[in-house]
């Protein structure tokens, strides 16, 4: 992770932390957020990163187009290859471990669900 993204990261957690001791949201309200959050990168920013996609090319395209299902399936194979999953894993939920017994048990069975959002629907 660059220095830069370490700095982002930060910056937003102290945010949070900021706002969390004022509004003393629940854990379960938190992981609405999370799911919630989760839901609405698929939807709208990841497409909105896709569409310019198979249009921006002034010349030869380098690769066919594809669809927003085969983007997202491509992505999930690229990611499930390069993206340190436990790190990004810690980062998502990290609002949510407190330190309870069960915080670990519930957060496994979060990260399941959001990686079924990006799953690619038959």
């Amino acid at each position: 992770m660059s220095r830069e993204e370490i700095g982002h990261y930060s910056y937003f957690r102290d945010v949070f932390n900021r706002h969390d001791a004022v509004e003393r949201n629940s854990f379960w309200q938190k992981a609405r957020t999370i799911l919630d959050r989760s839901e609405l990168v698929r939807e709208e920013d990841l497409a909105l990163a896709f569409r310019p996609l198979n249009h921006a090319w002034s010349g030869f395209m380098p690769f066919r187009a594809f669809s927003y299902a085969e983007f997202l399936a491509k992505a999930a194979t690229t990611m499930s290859q390069h993206l340190p999953i436990a790190a990004a894993k810690r980062m998502l939920f990290r609002p949510l471990m407190s330190g309870r017994v069960w915080d670990s048990f519930v957060v496994r069975a979060l990260a399941r669900i959001v990686r079924n959002q990006y799953a690619i629907e038959a």
